[in-house]
């Protein structure tokens, strides 16, 4: 039963650490669902029915147990895949403390395999790590963990794979004695070769995610240039009708001059309000002022027919800030707007006032959405935020019911 009380702590340890770095660093929330811990109970009672039969092999059976004890208490993309790699990472970090206990000459092997409760303490220093890395990322990269939602499963498998064969290299060193100096040698080898793994990964992590945010950038840019042609061609268009309409203006007035003369006025009337309704189709259904918004909001609503649409207010053509700036922040904050909005159980609408106040442009921008339906990838927002700290600005954004709203106030944006 000695040995069954040490296999379940040593279960219940790991399963802390993998916690802590799935919630800690990766952003995988926690689901405590009574089935998880139904399971966490049933393995329990595996390692008290078959420690003694498998006891060679329970810290991998146990360390399994955690993993998936862990996918089961959190939820989030890829939590199953994480849950494993995670595991093969807190390994690697034990081993690698296990190594220079070794190359200290603290400990060997035979003791830490004949004392459990030593080797639980050896297994509880990796938490110390575990929490200063934590406190590290929360300090100095808090949005770190967004980057983990875009990592690829065959990469996340691929780095699985990786680790498992960087720990069978470990076991020798771990599980047999060599001679001290080939001990020290390979110890410290083989620690290096884990310390760089798991920095490979988190490189890779980086990279991947700013390499994802290049090409959605690209993507986007490529989206408002064909909605800018779009948008000019229309305008084209209503130039088109507006130079006809002028050219007819004189025998219109002259028309309705004779009605007038002749006093009927229920027909000057009719006539008056079919020359006005005339004029207002030379012009474009929906203008911001600045011609990239309103190319914008036009492809938007082209695109979502249903979803009803106004805007307020006027801006000037030429703003004050980078034409892609603008681009990124309006084209994905209404892209959501119209997306929610059409995902609406309700009314489904988007109103977006523009104000102008010195130098400074405030833009609010309502809509509906179906609050059982998660956001989206995140990318977009993180390109927002960006833009408007990169030019001073603010971006407020509130929920009410079925009513989403973003507020972006931006400085010096006027001329």
């Amino acid at each position: 039963m000695n040995f069954a009380a040490n296999y379940i702590v040593s279960y219940l340890i790991e399963i802390i650490k993998i916690i802590l770095i799935c919630r800690g660093i990766i952003g995988l929330e926690l689901n405590l669902k009574f089935h998880a811990f139904l399971i966490a109970a049933l393995f329990v009672i595996i390692i008290i029915i078959y420690n003694k039969e498998y006891q060679d092999y329970m810290p991998f059976i146990y360390g399994n147990m955690a993993a998936v004890t862990v996918a089961l208490f959190c939820k989030g993309k890829n939590k199953w895949l994480y849950g494993i790699l995670v595991y093969v990472f807190v390994s690697l970090s034990d081993m690698v403390i296990v190594s220079y206990i070794f190359y200290f000459g603290l400990s060997n092997a035979q003791e830490l395999r004949r004392n459990y409760w030593m080797n639980i303490g050896v297994n509880s220093i990796s938490i110390i790590f575990i929490l200063a890395a934590i406190t590290t990322k929360q300090i100095l990269f808090r949005d770190f963990s967004k980057r983990f939602e875009y990592v690829k499963r065959k990469y996340i498998a691929m780095f699985i794979t990786a680790g498992f064969i960087v720990a069978l290299y470990f076991t020798p060193v771990i599980n047999y004695n060599f001679s001290e100096e080939t001990n020290s040698i390979l110890s410290l080898f083989l620690c290096m070769g884990a310390i760089l793994f798991i920095i490979i990964f988190l490189s890779f992590v980086n990279y991947n995610f700013k390499s994802e945010l290049y090409r959605r950038k690209v993507n986007q840019q490529e989206k408002f240039i064909k909605a800018q042609r779009r948008y000019n061609d229309l305008s084209l268009k209503n130039q088109d009708k507006r130079r006809r309409f002028l050219h007819d203006i004189m025998f219109h007035m002259k028309s309705m001059y004779a009605l007038f003369h002749n006093k009927k006025y229920e027909d000057l009337n009719e006539y008056f309000s079919g020359i006005i309704q005339r004029y207002d189709n030379t012009m474009l259904s929906h203008d911001a002022g600045n011609y990239i918004i309103s190319a914008i909001i036009q492809d938007c609503v082209n695109r979502y027919p249903e979803t009803e649409f106004t805007v307020s207010g006027l801006l000037p053509e030429k703003l004050n800030i980078n034409d892609i700036d603008i681009c990124t922040i309006f084209s994905n904050l209404l892209e959501n707007a119209f997306y929610a909005a059409d995902n609406s159980q309700k009314r489904k609408y988007v109103k977006i006032d523009l104000k102008v106040k010195n130098s400074f442009l405030y833009a609010v921008i309502e809509n509906s959405y179906n609050p059982s339906l998660t956001d989206g990838s995140g990318l977009g927002s993180i390109n927002v935020q960006e833009c408007v700290l990169k030019n001073l600005g603010k971006i407020k954004y509130s929920r009410d019911n079925e009513r989403f709203t973003v507020e972006v106030i931006l400085p010096n944006a006027i001329k």
